[in-house]
């Protein structure tokens, strides 16, 4: 078979292009969305796959002021009001708690917003598996 000079640069010329394009589709990714969401994890003091997961989801879907807001709800409900950061390890808090009641309050953002309604199982699933805890590394799945 012959494959003309054209035809060569081409295939190569779109192998280049599909891997620049992922490249720069990973940079934006992160810049935008898993760096911010990870300092948000290191402020708060979630240290765990599941919690930044958590995070990282929730950024993508609710943006920084919504993910904030979700903080900000999440600590209130747990007796931190004041916002004192790492919110781990305040009046006893653990990660496995705040996370917890972080997916209650998204669950919540979620369905009662038309937008994201459809979006309700990816944390209801985390939720409902037998003995959940943010220790269980199975459940990253069920979020993303």
């Amino acid at each position: 078979m012959h494959v003309s000079r054209t035809s060569a640069l081409t295939v190569a010329n779109n192998t280049t292009t599909r891997a620049d394009f992922k490249s720069c589709q990973d940079r934006i990714v992160d810049q935008r969305y898993y760096t911010p969401s990870i300092n948000l994890a290191k402020r708060w003091g979630l240290t765990k796959a599941l919690s930044k997961a958590a995070l990282f989801d929730a950024y993508i879907n609710h943006g920084e002021s919504g993910i904030v807001a979700l903080i900000s709800a999440t600590n209130s409900a747990l007796g931190n009001s004041a916002q004192v950061a790492p919110a781990v390890g305040y009046n006893c808090l653990t990660e496995s708690s705040w996370l917890r009641r972080f997916l209650e309050k998204r669950r919540d953002v979620l369905k009662n917003d038309s937008t994201w309604v459809e979006s309700v199982d990816r944390v209801a699933r985390a939720q409902d598996q037998p003995g959940w805890d943010v220790e269980h590394a199975g459940l990253l799945s069920v979020l993303v």
